[in-house]
């Protein structure tokens, strides 16, 4: 006879995060293990670990975000690195360029990256399979192409030289900061995105995922 560990009983218990204290404490000694991480990183392979722990956290950020597209809603995307792009030299020329402080290029690299989503999204509304991945794959080779030879505003294949981010008069300087900047916002996005998973538009993300016309049939 098979045992299960741990039987739900409620659907307000199957819609929670963590279910038992089992997966409380693991996320408990994850957070602490995240905490303590760059410190045992440089004592084993130097200053070069959090820079790895660092480019790990932007590639799950971005992970994050194509996981709820591809996994969750089971669209196609192959310009997701362009989106990328859009919010990493918005936030780079603001800050180069106009002078904007920290948390301000922050939230406008996000607004301005989800409005070109927006307008790249609404011709895309009717497509779906391989044409959805063509227009993607479309808007990937454009941003490319914008950001290459519009040299006067993005650097061209030379790139941005971006100061480092500061809250204040603290500077994220190194990379161990920058780290214990990164890793907070990597902890709550991963929340948020499981959370968003559990809401009405989670929901209705996985049911077009599963039939899309069964999807719309319900409304």
């Amino acid at each position: 006879m098979i045992k299960y560990r741990h039987q739900i009983t409620s659907y307000a218990e199957g819609m929670q995060i963590f279910r038992t204290d089992v997966r409380k404490f693991w996320f408990g000694v994850l957070l602490v293990f995240l905490l303590v991480l760059p410190g045992v990183g440089v004592s084993l392979g130097g200053n070069y670990v959090p820079y790895l722990l660092n480019q790990t956290g932007i590639a799950i950020l971005v992970a994050l975000g194509l996981n709820l597209l591809m996994g969750s809603a089971g669209l196609i995307s192959m310009g997701h690195a362009a989106f990328l792009a859009v919010g990493a030299y918005t936030a780079g020329i603001l800050s180069t360029t106009l002078g904007f402080p920290f948390w301000m290029t922050i939230t406008l690299s996000g607004l301005s990256t989800g409005l070109i989503g927006m307008v790249v999204g609404l011709p895309a509304l009717r497509l779906k399979g391989i044409y959805l991945a063509l227009a993607t794959l479309a808007f990937q080779f454009i941003a490319e192409h914008v950001i290459v030879h519009w040299a006067s505003l993005t650097g061209g294949a030379n790139g941005l030289f971006v100061p480092r981010p500061a809250l204040g008069d603290f500077q994220f300087d190194t990379d161990i900061r920058f780290y214990y900047l990164l890793m907070p916002v990597v902890v709550v996005m991963a929340l948020g995105m499981v959370n968003l998973r559990r809401t009405r538009f989670g929901r209705a993300l996985v049911a077009i995922r599963d039939s899309d016309v069964a999807a719309e049939a319900v409304g």
